[in-house]
């Protein structure tokens, strides 16, 4: 049954231009097709029809990840001593 209904939904789906039809989502949840199925359907028929966009999703994704790390390290929060320098500090070592 979810089979059918999701090829009714790829069908439905690939005939309309907008990129997240609400109505369609709608329509096809209250049928029971499962939000993991919809999900991946529209993701599908996005990089099918936009293969730039995952792709500059993941670099964006993966510049923003470079980015807070590279502010981590250079944060003085980073910089703090840790228990044990702090411990050894107080004993004079």
């Amino acid at each position: 049954m979810s089979e059918e209904i999701l090829s009714e939904f790829t069908e439905e789906l690939a005939r309309r231009r907008e990129p997240i039809p609400q109505d369609l989502i709608k329509k096809y949840k209250e049928r029971g097709l499962p939000e993991s199925e919809i999900a991946a359907a529209l993701l599908a028929r996005s990089a099918l029809s936009h293969p730039e966009v995952p792709q500059s999703a993941m670099e964006n994704s993966a510049r923003k990840i470079e980015e807070l790390s590279k502010r981590a390290s250079a944060s003085p929060e980073a910089k703090k001593p840790g228990l044990k320098d702090r411990i050894r500090r107080k004993l004079g070592k």
